[in-house]
């Protein structure tokens, strides 16, 4: 899992260290952003880490969830809750 915060690494202690970190980052234990003069330009991640958020961004990026999302908190803000054994998740 991709950690919350990411460590900063400047670009040229990235270059001089990729193997290293891109051995932790294979193990699924380390992610890092790269930061040049003080700003983050890229993140570094295990390919599983970035296969999992990209399939949620386009998940969330969907009509029908925005859609579906909306509808369930309007029926929430006017307190049209039902048991969670009475759901219809189809």
């Amino acid at each position: 899992m991709v950690k919350a915060v990411l460590e900063a690494i400047p670009v040229t202690k990235a270059r001089n260290n990729l193997l290293p970190l891109l051995a932790r980052i294979e193990r699924g234990a380390y992610s890092f952003s790269i930061t040049r003069h003080g700003h983050p330009i890229a993140v570094v991640l295990n390919f599983e880490d970035y296969q999992r958020m990209s399939e949620t961004l386009k998940f969330r990026e969907g009509r029908d969830f925005s859609q579906r999302l909306n509808q369930g908190l309007g029926e929430a803000r006017r307190g049209e809750l039902i048991d969670i054994d009475e759901a219809n998740y189809g």
